[in-house]
């Protein structure tokens, strides 16, 4: 029980970080541009209630956490780090049978890896895993709204640009 209530404690001083980061942090107010620095107080904050989620077992937490945190990376342009901070969601999702979120971060993993990093094989990698988990649970769309049919489209598109590439590379 002790547990719990220091997790509780933690996550909700999480949580006060966060909120003060994000009222200070979007104030034009140069008086506290130098009192909060953006990423080490959401990472204090979000490392925090990570602990805090691990502790009481919320592995479903505990990715939305990640989730959330690499996608503040994925916007500061850090997106090597933003991966693998995705690449462990992916990882806890797959270990608590969470489909329809896996198959959502696999569309979004896809989406930044071919648009953005130009690495189109592992887009198409991700991109197929998450077709495959659609099918396989019978969902008609994944976590995040994206439709069997987008995801399947998307998939088209990524492959018919390789095919193109690798025509133009002969």
């Amino acid at each position: 029980m002790s547990n719990i209530v220091r997790s509780d404690a933690l996550a909700k001083q999480a949580l006060r970080y966060v909120r003060l980061c994000r009222r200070s942090v979007g104030r034009g107010d140069p008086q506290h541009r130098g009192v909060i620095k953006l990423g080490e107080t959401k990472a204090l904050a979000t490392t925090s209630l990570r602990c805090a989620e691990r502790q009481v077992g919320d592995r479903s937490g505990e990715a939305a956490t990640l989730n959330n945190m690499a996608w503040v990376l994925f916007h500061q342009g850090d997106l090597e780090r933003a991966l693998d901070m995705f690449a462990e969601v992916g990882r806890t999702l797959h270990e608590i049978g969470a489909v329809a979120e896996e198959a959502a971060l696999l569309f979004n993993l896809a989406f930044v890896l071919g648009q953005y990093l130009g690495r189109q094989g592992e887009a198409i990698e991700h991109l197929t895993r998450s077709v495959e988990i659609l099918h396989r649970y019978h969902l008609p769309q994944d976590a995040a709204g994206q439709t069997l049919a987008q995801h399947e489209a998307f998939l088209a598109q990524l492959l018919a640009a390789q095919e193109l590439s690798e025509d133009e590379d002969e």
